[in-house]
């Protein structure tokens, strides 16, 4: 499936978005690039499928048929049975007939896809790369959607089609799709998982080797981790110096991954081990899970891993790395709440002239006692304010700003910061909204936490309860904000907004991750109360800015669905 679109390039500079009218050249390679992180109780699965085969000539070494709908199932075993979802990508990959990466028609950058109880729909990408592939017969393309939104539930069949492939039986045709889920569950261990992807070429003539890292951490002791890949094409015969080795910094050890179907020396090998059963036999992809435990110490701050292609060819489009840390962690079970502390005129209701008292907890579910800061600008519809409690921090506000620093929660401890405000001459039914920022060291965790509004002057009626969960979002490493409003993780390509592809501002993949930042809640004011309750949001539900770039700027032209290759046969099961 092929759908146009027009993009025009855009820069991030000083903090803001300028619009810049200047063709951008088509990249030869996407460099893998830490997009995405998540930090608190969660964890990550990601999985997928082929989606063209050996069919009729059947000689065990090339592709030669389209297999769609692809399909894979992802069930008890890979996920949780307490998960909720905070995000979901899909990736799906493979040869393309040759331009040099200069014909964006070229590039298919919409399928359709079918969720676990869901329907069928079509699915656009936020992102897409092309390679040129070192090769005259072919290019390669990648392209990413995040679908979080479109998935209702985590178990079940995840289905794929519509991808337009060149599939014509050369030995490195390849077509494959990808789902990546990261989620939260209540009694997983603080963890960082991040997300890295691109599109690049691994061979002995391009880039023979890639080394990612993954900085900023305070591993956990005992340390646990692991990493998944995503590879295009490969080859069952390996090569002298293919493998995959993953260091700890600066302490660890270096462990060369394989298992019982990914040889040391040929991990690259057209295998899928995260599916049950173990695949061994998936030409075009490798899609491979590895416990990283035993290159890593507590004392560790940092994780590489170091891919090598040796004489083999094939096309790195991402890695997930999830490691356990020891970090404070305060989305779980804060929330900012408020009651009518004082009815001066006794209607029961808030109306001018009353005091409404808001209450910020902060709760810490980590293993890390946190030093918390917190950042509560003063609804305009307050006609004074004052501080009842800092929740033993320090009270730092000026002006119509409250800020405490130094709030201490220890692990399985909390806080609370509490203030009074008095409302002020406002028109009857207005809504006075709040909401609270907080930071949280070690780890610089940030969020907000999101006060259900309070409706000033009109009667009660019903529960006033409502809100929403504390769900994060964070700086990144350079700091240039928020990767996505709303959600846990925050975006890692520094600088790099819809229309361009400029590289990030670290080498490293330093970033100051995500712990918690609440939705705005749905309560109302019908009571003289209302609690911050929890309602789940996630950063795949927020429109992150680093999600909307490509490396395709060019005008795309509109065209019907096109299929290439060989008949298609039944259904590829994952």
């Amino acid at each position: 499936m092929q759908r146009g679109r027009r993009l025009s390039p855009i820069l991030l500079v000083a903090g803001a978005t300028v619009v810049v009218a200047v063709p951008v050249r088509a990249r030869a390679d996407e460099p893998v690039l830490l997009r995405q992180t998540w930090s608190g109780h969660v964890g990550f699965f990601a999985t997928g499928a082929p989606m063209a085969v050996d069919g009729p000539d059947a000689d065990t070494t090339s592709v030669d048929t389209l297999a769609q709908p692809a399909m894979v199932e992802v069930g008890p075993p890979d996920i949780p049975a307490s998960a909720e979802l905070l995000a979901a990508y899909l990736y799906w990959g493979g040869s393309i007939p040759n331009s040099e990466c200069t014909n964006p028609a070229e590039i298919d950058d919409a399928v359709d896809f079918t969720p676990p109880g869901g329907m069928v729909m079509p699915v656009l990408a936020d992102a897409c790369f092309c390679s040129v592939a070192g090769s005259m017969a072919y290019d390669v393309q990648l392209c990413r959607a995040e679908v979080t939104a479109l998935v209702p539930m985590l178990e079940g069949t995840y289905v794929v089609d519509s991808f337009a492939a060149l599939i014509d039986n050369q030995t490195t045709n390849n077509a494959s799709f990808s789902i990546v889920v990261v989620y939260s569950a209540p009694l997983l261990s603080p963890r960082r998982v991040a997300l890295y992807d691109g599109l690049l070429t691994m061979s002995s003539d391009t880039n023979q080797e890639q080394t990612i890292t993954l900085g900023g951490l305070d591993i956990d002791d005992p340390p646990s981790g692991d990493l998944t890949w995503y590879v295009l094409e490969g080859d069952v015969g390996g090569s002298v110096g293919e493998g995959v080795e993953v260091t700890g910094s600066p302490g660890g050890g270096v462990l060369v991954l394989s298992d019982a179907v990914n040889p040391a020396g040929n991990p690259m090998n057209h295998t899928i081990n995260t599916t049950i059963p173990v695949q061994v036999d998936t030409l075009g992809v490798d899609i491979d899970r590895f416990s990283i435990d035993a290159a890593l110490l507590s004392t560790d701050d940092a994780v590489e891993v170091r891919y090598t292609a040796g004489i083999d060819k094939w096309w790195l489009a991402y890695d997930v790395v999830g490691v356990n840390v020891f970090e404070p962690v305060l989305y779980a079970g804060s929330e900012k709440r408020w009651e009518l502390h004082d009815d001066a005129d006794g209607d029961g209701a808030p109306s001018p002239g009353d005091v409404v008292r808001y209450t910020v907890h902060l709760e810490n579910t980590g293993n890390a006692e946190g030093l918390v800061g917190l950042v509560d600008s003063i609804p305009p519809e307050a006609e004074s304010w004052a501080l009842v409690d800092a929740g033993g921090g320090t009270d730092v506000s000026m002006g119509n700003t409250l800020e405490i620093v130094g709030v201490p929660i220890a692990v399985g401890g909390s806080a609370d910061v509490v203030l009074d405000v008095v409302l002020a001459m406002v028109p009857a039914g207005t809504e006075m909204s709040n909401v609270a920022s907080y930071s949280a060291e070690p780890g610089g965790l940030v969020g907000e936490l999101v006060a259900p509004p309070v409706v000033i002057g009109e009667a009660a009626v019903g529960d006033s309860s409502g809100g929403g969960e504390s769900t994060g979002g964070s700086v990144d490493g350079s700091g240039t904000g928020e990767g996505a409003t709303g959600g846990m993780g925050t975006g890692g390509d520094s600088g790099v907004v819809e229309g361009t592809s400029v590289g990030p501002s670290s080498e490293t993949g330093d970033v100051v991750s995500a712990d918690g930042t609440s939705v705005g809640s749905t309560g109302g004011a019908g009571e003289a109360s209302g609690c911050g309750c929890r309602a789940e949001s996630s950063p795949g539900r927020a429109s992150g800015w680093w999600w909307g770039w490509l490396v395709l700027p060019w005008a795309r032209r509109r065209r019907g669905r096109q299929r290439r290759g060989g008949p298609r046969c039944g259904p590829s099961r994952g």
